[in-house]
């Protein structure tokens, strides 16, 4: 992923990407987020609503709709939606 070098900055990818656990990943976010919520003590589930949001696949395609008799009622043009939401979350 390219992303732009500051000296004598390490940014979130660039910690994330160099923890060698999910624990130390883990606690590098926990980190961030407990100095976010010391601004806004409900900016986590701010954030975490954001999260969940309708992807479109960009995977496009022609579907001709035909009646019993093989007869074309229409072209339309269609692509896959689908909810992401974040991880452990029930989105029903």
């Amino acid at each position: 992923m390219p992303s732009v070098q500051t000296a004598g900055f390490e940014s979130l990818y660039d910690k994330l990407r160099r923890a060698s656990s999910f624990e130390e990943e883990k606690s590098i976010l926990d980190s961030y987020f407990n100095l976010i919520g010391q601004d806004d003590p409900t900016a986590y589930n701010k954030i975490k609503q954001a999260a969940q949001y309708e992807t479109n696949s960009h995977i496009w395609r022609i579907v001709t709709a035909r009646d019993r008799n093989g007869n074309v009622k229409g072209r339309y043009l269609m692509t896959d939606l689908f909810m992401t939401v974040p991880g452990g979350s029930d989105p029903f």
